[in-house]
């Protein structure tokens, strides 16, 4: 039996945070897999979105969830109904860590916001890992394709990447193409070691956006990074 590390956009990237019909499908797509899976835990971020969604459909199915809590304020910038929702989430959780006070990812200014310590969760997450667990992203599939055309930064895609450069095989993602305000179309589970990379491939497919573990601790803020 698997643990299953969970990663996925936040619901900006995935057509609004009021578009119930795309929250609807991500949730029924990640709960069908997660019922396949049937993991001993889950691992989730507890970011807006994919992740928080994870956890909800953990609580409704029976399966444990560890809550990878980047650091103590996660939700201090988020409305009052968020905030409330987070902590009844993190109720349930089985374990709670805070990343930024873990051996190994100790930070000198604990408990406040700071970018690079979202991706530091995820490189925590990843790091729990054995080549029986599975990490599994759902990602918008514009955002791949402006990942090697653009250089656009994806968190949740540099996660999978370090999932799959620590253990090649265990990665797998889906992907959600918003088509109007009422559809969407999801595609997959996939296998990141099968996937044809858009645009020109990087000298290393691995150290993509600016986010591979060596730049981790340099980020600089930008819009996804934001912790609302």
């Amino acid at each position: 039996m698997p643990n299953v590390v969970i990663t996925g956009n936040r619901p900006q990237k995935l057509g609004g945070f009021n578009n119930d019909t795309v929250k609807h499908s991500v949730k029924e797509h990640l709960r069908s897999f997660l019922r396949n899976a049937e993991p001993y835990y889950v691992y989730t971020g507890m970011a807006l979105g994919v992740d928080q969604w994870a956890a909800e459909i953990c609580i409704e199915e029976g399966i444990p969830f560890i809550a990878a809590i980047p650091f103590y304020q996660q939700p201090k910038l988020w409305p009052e109904t968020s905030r409330k929702h987070y902590q009844f989430l993190i109720k349930k959780a089985q374990h709670k860590i805070y990343v930024d006070r873990t051996f190994g990812f100790i930070d000198h200014k604990p408990d406040i916001y700071k970018p690079s310590k979202l991706h530091r969760r995820n490189e925590w997450m990843v790091n729990q890992m054995t080549k029986e667990d599975v990490c599994f992203g759902i990602i918008n599939d514009d955002i791949i394709s402006k990942i090697y055309t653009e250089a656009v930064k994806s968190g949740t895609w540099s996660c999978l990447l370090q999932a799959e450069d620590l253990h090649q095989g265990s990665t797998m993602f889906s992907t959600v193409k918003i088509e109007n305000k009422n559809t969407c179309l999801i595609s997959g589970p996939k296998y990141l070691k099968d996937f044809d990379y858009p645009g020109s491939m990087p000298e290393n497919k691995f150290a993509v956006s600016g986010l591979h573990l060596n730049d981790i601790n340099t980020l600089e803020a930008t819009d996804s990074d934001l912790p609302f």
